[in-house]
């Protein structure tokens, strides 16, 4: 084999992409630093196969150390020899035989093993995942948990003494309870089963120590509250009743505008939906002649995913700089408001995202309370940073 070695955030992207086509639901990593690592590894080893009989080939279990240089996982380079593709040095797979393509001894193929520095080289690799993942220092060494239906994430911080598999046991008991239901029971069966991790690990730690405010920062909340402002005054004016969205665009641009905002619409930036060509964004927000902000808006008369996926794909794609926020604003015209705000959120929960999911959370702000329209933030991780995607929703007649 000709090896190249892959990051830990390179080898998570690669074994989540061919577990979930192996239909694996779940990932769960143990993330630490060498000197965390070896006593709770060295008990995962003696517990493994208890914890594999109880899984039925559910979960794949990934354990990151300094260095894993014996029958490291294989990974194929598409296009090239059967012989040349990449392995991660700090990553080993418990179970997973069917997620990598062959195997093999690192320190056997890759040239000049012996004077590489591993262990300096672990400690860079870890420091990248966590800030990829918005994991601290203080949160290492952790369960890191990936849902692969969902794909967002949790970070379970584990003290050093912690008991993994008494952890992990009483996990896949409840999760098993549940069984596999679809229809119109798999969002509830799916909500459930994000909260049996956060209740298990509750036992074990009292209040979960991942979760995160739902405060708003200052440099966002100005753009949200002008934004808030003109939606209002539109409700208000019934020459925007039953409007097309270009229409109603162009009240919004000129009240935040009022509102001493620099908002520019149909600015040709980034990618078309199709990823072809320049596409027109709605509004750009600047500041100092840089964009701070995409809001892209659409009109909807009920929650139309392939609609409102159309138009969040399109926020991404217009944004190669990545900015800290973007926000949708929908303009919708419904009778029952409430229901459709439940399964908006519903939808975008459930939504596949570019970047890793962190959160879906309902959010408020001081003045700002209207029960015609509403906020909703969702959170990822964009190259290591924290960035949000704000759903505005305005009941428009």
């Amino acid at each position: 084999m000709l090896v190249t070695d892959i990051s830990l955030c390179q080898f998570y992207r690669e074994i989540s992409k061919r577990a979930k086509n192996k239909n694996y639901v779940w990932i769960i990593s143990l993330i630490a630093r060498h000197a965390d690592a070896k006593e709770m590894y060295e008990k995962l080893e003696q517990d493994w196969t208890s914890i594999d009989n109880l899984t039925n080939d559910k979960i794949l279990f990934v354990f990151s150390t300094n260095l894993i240089s014996n029958s490291n996982s294989f990974f194929h380079t598409p296009g090239r020899e059967s012989y040349v593709g990449r392995m991660c040095p700090f990553a080993e797979m418990l179970n997973g035989e069917d997620i990598r393509d062959n195997y093999g001894d690192l320190w056997n193929l890759y040239d000049n093993f012996d004077k590489v520095d591993w262990k300096q080289k672990h400690s860079l690799a870890i420091t990248e995942f966590a800030k990829e993942y918005g994991i601290s220092e203080e949160q290492l060494p952790a369960i890191f948990v990936w849902n692969l239906q969902t794909s967002r994430y949790k970070i379970m911080p584990l003290k050093a003494d912690e008991n993994l598999y008494q952890i992990i046991k009483k996990v896949i008991i409840k999760l098993e309870k549940l069984g596999d239901e679809d229809g119109e029971l798999g969002k509830n069966l799916v909500d459930q089963k994000e909260k049996i991790w956060d209740d298990v690990f509750d036992e074990y730690h009292g209040k979960m120590e991942h979760k995160k405010s739902n405060a708003i920062p200052a440099e966002h909340e100005k753009i949200l509250k002008e934004l808030f402002r003109a939606c209002v005054r539109m409700q208000g004016n019934s020459a925007y009743y039953g409007s097309e969205e270009n229409y109603r665009n162009d009240y919004i641009r000129d009240m935040l505008i009022t509102g001493g905002i620099d908002a520019r619409d149909q600015t040709r930036q980034g990618l078309s939906q199709n990823g072809k060509e320049s596409g027109e964004l709605d509004l750009l927000i600047c500041e100092n002649e840089l964009p701070v902000t995409v809001i892209e808006a659409l009109n909807l008369t009920c929650v139309n995913k392939r609609y409102i996926d159309k138009h969040i794909e399109k926020i991404f794609n217009y944004d190669p700089a990545g900015n800290r926020y973007n926000i949708l604003l929908s303009y919708v015209t419904v009778v029952d408001f409430p229901a459709f705000l439940k399964r908006y959120m519903a939808h975008i929960e459930a939504q596949t995202y570019p970047y890793p999911l962190s959160e879906v959370e309902e959010c408020a702000m001081e003045e700002i309370s209207f029960t015609n329209s509403t906020l909703i933030k969702s959170t990822y991780y964009r190259s290591g940073h924290k960035c949000t995607l704000y759903h505005v929703c305005v009941l428009i007649p």
